[in-house]
């Protein structure tokens, strides 16, 4: 399998992108939903923005980047 991640750290939201280049790897990305997605996980776990955002990178750098590289 052969993936892109693309990550943008802002002041103050972050962004996540993980493409699957089977399919050409290209996808729009909408600012506000994805930060509308790490808000829903950030008060999930009870965290701030930013706080989930590193939760989302250390959990994928940690266990897809490992287990799939």
């Amino acid at each position: 399998m052969s993936a892109r991640l693309g990550i943008d750290v802002g002041g103050t939201f972050t962004d996540l992108l993980l493409l699957d280049e089977r399919d050409g790897g290209e996808m729009a990305l909408d600012p506000d939903a994805s930060s509308a997605a790490v808000g829903k996980i950030a008060r999930a776990l009870g965290l701030d923005v930013h706080q989930a955002a590193q939760v989302i990178l250390d959990f994928v750098l940690d266990k897809c980047l490992v287990s799939c590289g």
